[in-house]
């Protein structure tokens, strides 16, 4: 599961899958506005759901920021434990 995470399609496809849903939602809200498309309750609906794409989405590109981190962490304290033996 993590190596199908990793390579990034995965998560550039959901962005793009949760890009078009955003310019669909406000192509619908427009046509709400000029008197026509869905109820409002539909367009409601279809706002919490971008929005929970969106919290999800920011959710794994933070928790791949913070794993990233922790590995450059590692690798620091290795470096300056190695410099502290030499002296």
């Amino acid at each position: 599961m993590a190596t199908f995470l990793q390579n990034g399609k995965v998560e550039k496809m959901i962005e793009i899958i949760l890009v078009l849903f955003g310019l669909f939602l406000i192509f619908q809200l427009i046509r709400k506005m000029f008197g026509g498309s869905w109820s409002v309750e539909d367009i409601i609906i279809g706002l919490l759901l971008f929005n929970t794409g969106a919290i999800l989405t920011i959710g794994m590109i933070v928790a791949e920021l913070k794993s990233d981190y922790k590995h450059i962490d590692n690798r620091v304290q290795k470096i300056e434990d190695q410099l502290q033996k030499r002296k």
